[in-house]
């Protein structure tokens, strides 16, 4: 069960020759690591343990990551779970507005020119930089 990649527009102009897709690929895993996967271990179901300790995250080439849980019930429980269903998908959704202050971390190093955008969603007016 994987929920995709998680990636921001904005504006970077690279002077040190680093590659844009590591830089963020290391911002979207620090955030996967502090934000979310905190938070989805109090939200998945707990039997065995089994599930909650099969989570994992997966740097991806093009400037993300997957998160996922790795079992052959764990996406039945995600859908279906009577109490604690989309345990994933609600942890992603709490962490969401601090993925860009952590890709942030990485980019604002020497050599690296970063421009944030204007968050669009104004129900997150914490993501806006007026």
């Amino acid at each position: 069960m994987s929920f995709g990649t998680f990636t921001f527009n904005t504006s970077i102009e690279i002077v040190s020759g680093t590659s844009i897709a590591a830089i963020l690929s290391k911002g979207c895993e620090a955030w996967a690591k502090k934000e979310v996967q905190p938070k989805t271990r109090e939200m998945v179901p707990v039997l065995t343990g089994r599930l909650r300790d099969s989570f994992q995250i997966e740097k991806l080439e093009d400037a993300g990551v997957r998160l996922s849980y790795n079992t052959p019930y764990a996406a039945k429980q995600h859908e279906e779970h009577k109490t604690k269903a989309k345990f994933l998908e609600r942890a992603i959704q709490e962490a969401a507005e601090r993925l860009p202050y952590y890709c942030e971390e990485y980019i604002n190093q020497p050599g690296i020119i970063m421009m944030m955008p204007t968050h669009p969603h104004k129900e997150n007016p914490g993501l806006n930089r007026e």
